[in-house]
């Protein structure tokens, strides 16, 4: 039988997307950039990002997920969009994001080792007081 009227029958609708295992790595590197970031605001670090700086400060770090996600979702549609004209186009898209994506990551890792290695970060050490308006919710992070 016809997989699509199986779906119909069933009840349930898929969508396939082009490229759904680039697109599973941009959701998972940038939930790590959004979990290293959490920490590294947790040891005192600073977000060196002047765009999501200003949405910490704004919105907190909640903010600052909703702002991340609704990116994700845009490069998703995007890749899409542009892969239903040109394919490589449009995987290529979804590989820039991942790779961008991975920017971030290596360097809240590295900034993480070093703070397991020498107990802190790199030029960061006194956290700049006020800094964002989520202070409060810090203190609840891993018992601090």
């Amino acid at each position: 039988m016809d997989t699509a009227m199986e779906q119909r029958r069933s009840g349930g609708w898929h969508l396939p997307v082009r490229y759904p295992t680039l697109y599973l790595w941009l959701v998972f590197l940038s939930s790590l950039d959004i979990i290293l970031t959490r920490v590294i605001l947790f040891f005192g670090g600073i977000e060196v990002n002047p765009i999501a700086d200003l949405i910490i400060r704004e919105f907190g770090v909640p903010g600052m997920t909703v702002f991340k996600f609704v990116i994700v979702a845009f490069v998703i549609v995007v890749s899409e969009y542009v892969g239903s004209r040109r394919r490589l186009t449009g995987r290529n898209l979804a590989l820039a994001a991942v790779l961008i994506n991975c920017v971030p990551v290596s360097w809240s890792s590295m900034l993480l080792a070093n703070v397991a290695y020498e107990g802190h970060l790199l030029e960061h050490e006194v956290y700049p007081e006020g800094r964002y308006q989520d202070d409060d919710a810090m203190d609840g992070f891993i018992g601090r």
